[in-house]
């Protein structure tokens, strides 16, 4: 097991997470005065992008699986009206979100690959191990 496979399947795994959220809060952050001209709105606004980032960093946790339909349309309600100063820019918004899960996808890949070969030379490790023990016990038997 290296330490270097794991250093590498965490920053894929942080880095993943960064470009999932990374271009819709860069255009969100852009256009902030259009989107928040006033102070309920940006309240408004702020906590649409917090509930969001809780949901995104769930997510990179591993902690969201396929959700219920019920939970499902409550939140797009409930982020809906948060974001609502946003919608009017959401097909560029949902493209730029698209993009980043594409980004999130193939670090994931990778980090995945890495993952695999810390359990592969984990298992390498213990089959060693057990077979060593077992020479070391057939030892002065003769013929085995």
């Amino acid at each position: 097991m290296k330490k270097g496979d794991k250093v590498k399947s965490l920053l894929l795994k942080l880095t993943g997470a960064i470009s999932a959220v990374a271009p819709v809060g860069i255009y969100i952050a852009i256009n902030w005065e259009k989107y928040a001209p006033t102070t309920s709105e940006g309240v408004k606004l702020g906590l649409g992008c917090t509930l969001a980032l809780v949901v995104v960093g769930l997510k990179c946790l591993s902690k969201i699986k396929v959700p219920k339909l019920v939970y499902l349309w409550g939140g797009v309600a409930l982020f809906s009206w948060l974001m609502a100063s946003v919608l009017d820019d959401l097909f560029i918004i949902s493209l730029l979100a698209f993009t980043g899960e594409v980004g999130d996808t193939l670090c994931a890949m990778g980090a995945k690959h890495y993952d695999t070969k810390l359990v592969d030379d984990k298992n390498a490790l213990l089959i060693a191990k057990a077979t060593s023990k077992a020479i070391e016990e057939t030892k002065g038997y003769g013929r085995v």
